[in-house]
């Protein structure tokens, strides 16, 4: 009996062995290369561009297995065709739809580049769409293009047929595309198979993946144009977007300091625009009294725009109500009218501060300063102008004093441009006697003079772009002509242009390495780039980027470089 049992168990021991190893022999061996192929989707039913679809269903099969979530949520189908429902089988995915579709439509399905695979989490490369027609023929017409910048990939491009609405009523808010498409790894995207007829389209970053715009959560990016198709203009193409965040935030004032019974600093949430302040209205009540206090300068403060300097006159009161009206943000956001009021009481003391220079574009011992370069200075303050100019100096090695002129933009900062450009290599200084820089009340540092000492960049290090920017739009367009020129492979800041029109441009003294250039048509003489507005609409402005990327080796110039505004 002992014997038996024994021979039953090592039976026992025997089968469990074999059938371990036979599962065992199942796994994929260790090792070898790292899976780097991305998914993709090599068979489809319908084929692509098939007429008279007549079915409720779509089959797809994918190249590996991939994750089914992420193959799910890349699925879109336009126009469309209500809810989707998904069933697997292997690599295979059968994608059903609620509603019937129409007659005589050509529908895309696209499959966007979220989809990843299970082995390596690799993402399809490429949008996959599959066009389809109910009726006897395909929409061919396209738009292509690209979207630059960081991460571009996996960017919904959304577009809406204009033909038959009031195009102002259009936000992508509310009202899902007409059509869609998604960008690849390097930032292009094709929307194929489109019918003719004018379309606006938006790159919007959608993270909701609800084919939605959601203001302050998604990026977008604009076009400066709507787009129309045609027998003529069947392929659109090098549509460029720029991706940012909407800031809808309207700014906010935080509180009235005063300093003396003369000035008062009022403090705001984010940096003022510039040009709003000219146009802005304070007001500033004696509660007491009932009486306006009567406002003599208002000043921006730089270099952080934040604060504004508003003199007065005496302020004799123990309380004063203040109100700021008309005042906007860098994104053209108007100040709150729920916080754009507060209190504030009155000082009697005279003003014995003594104004100083807040910030300067150019440190001391600085090296390679730009033969071309002007100098900004910044004040704590307004400050008397001509006292100023007579008190400033720029002067070279062999004591030479550098004439110039002085560009004012208000009472608290000014810009010095030299006549002729400064020699190479060569050590300026420059001298601020500062009993000159005087405030309004006669303050001023007695007995001491600020001193910056630079030196110029070597010439013989250096070279030049030269080219011409030409408008190939057919378009009339206004606003100056904004270009950038970046060295990619040192650290530090782009050089910029501004030309009145079209035209010849070049870069001076820039330093051995790699460039890119880019351009941009400042329509609104704002002097930088407006992305413009997703609703109420608002296009962007144009932009280009030069194809390729520009060596710059010493003493030798690069000429002939055309920038072609399309």
């Amino acid at each position: 009996m002992i014997r038996q049992k024994t021979i039953i168990f090592i039976a026992f021991q025997l089968t469990v062995l074999s059938l371990f190893m036979s599962c065992a022999g199942q796994f994929q061996p260790s090792g070898g290369p790292v899976d780097s192929i991305p998914p993709e989707i090599i068979a489809s039913d319908p084929v692509p561009n098939s007429v008279h679809f007549d079915k409720n269903k779509i089959v797809l099969e994918f190249s590996e297995y991939v994750q089914q979530r992420s193959a799910q949520e890349a699925v879109f189908i336009s126009p469309n065709l209500g809810k989707l429902e998904f069933d697997w089988s292997g690599k295979k995915l059968t994608i059903m739809f609620s509603e019937k579709p129409k007659g005589n439509t050509t529908y895309i399905l696209t499959v966007g580049t979220d989809v990843r695979d299970r082995r390596n989490n690799n993402r399809m490369s490429a949008t996959f769409s599959l066009a389809f027609s109910t009726g006897t023929a395909i929409d061919s017409a396209s738009i292509s293009g690209i979207v630059i910048g960081p991460k571009p990939e996996g960017i919904m491009i959304f577009a809406y047929k204009l033909d038959g609405i009031y195009a102002g009523t259009l936000n992508p808010g509310v009202v899902k595309p007409d059509n869609l498409s998604q960008t690849g790894n390097d930032g292009s995207f094709v929307m194929p198979n489109l019918a003719y007829g004018t379309y606006r389209i938006f790159a919007i970053r959608d993270e909701f993946r609800n084919l939605l715009y959601d203001p302050q959560i998604d990026q977008f990016g604009l076009y400066t144009k709507d787009i129309t198709l045609s027998v003529d203009n069947q392929h659109y193409s090098n549509v460029l977007f720029k991706m940012t965040m909407q800031d809808t935030t309207p700014p906010f004032l935080l509180n009235a300091l005063p300093t003396d019974k003369n000035n008062l600093l009022l403090r705001f949430s984010e940096p003022i625009d510039a040009g709003s302040v000219v146009s802005s209205k304070i007001s500033i009540v004696d509660t007491l009294n009932v009486k306006l206090l009567e406002i003599k300068n208002v000043n921006l403060l730089y270099p952080n725009r934040d604060t504004l300097i508003v003199g007065t006159i005496d302020q004799d009161s123990l309380t004063y109500s203040l109100v700021v009206e008309g005042l906007t943000d860098t994104s053209g956001n108007l100040i709150s009218f729920k916080h754009n009021k507060t209190f504030f009481a009155g000082m009697l003391t005279p003003d014995t501060l003594k104004p100083y220079i807040s910030a300067l574009n150019i440190k001391n011992d600085s090296k390679d300063a730009p033969c071309s370069k002007d100098f900004e200075i910044n004040f704590s303050e307004p400050v008397n102008k001509k006292s100023f100019e007579n008190g400033f100096s720029l002067i070279d090695t062999n004591k030479v004093k550098v004439h110039g002129i002085f560009k004012w933009f208000n009472d608290v900062r000014v810009n010095f441009f030299p006549d002729t450009e400064l020699a190479s290599l060569m050590t300026y200084t420059i001298k601020i006697v500062l009993d000159s820089v005087i405030d309004y009340s006669s303050n001023s540092i007695r007995d001491s003079v600020h001193q910056i000492r630079f030196q110029t960049i070597d010439l013989k290090k250096t070279s030049f772009i030269r080219g011409t920017v030409i408008n190939e739009s057919n378009e009339t367009t206004t606003g100056t002509v904004k270009l950038m020129a970046k060295n990619i492979t040192a650290i530090a800041p782009s050089v910029t242009l501004s030309l009145a029109r079209y035209g010849g441009f070049e870069f001076k003294d820039l330093l051995e390495g790699q460039y890119t250039l880019e351009a941009f048509i400042d329509t609104d003489n704002s002097g930088k780039y407006t992305f413009g507005s997703v609703f109420p609409y608002k296009k962007a402005e144009k932009f280009v980027i030069y194809p390729d990327t520009i060596k710059v080796r010493a003493r030798w110039p690069i000429d002939g470089i055309t920038i072609r505004v399309k």
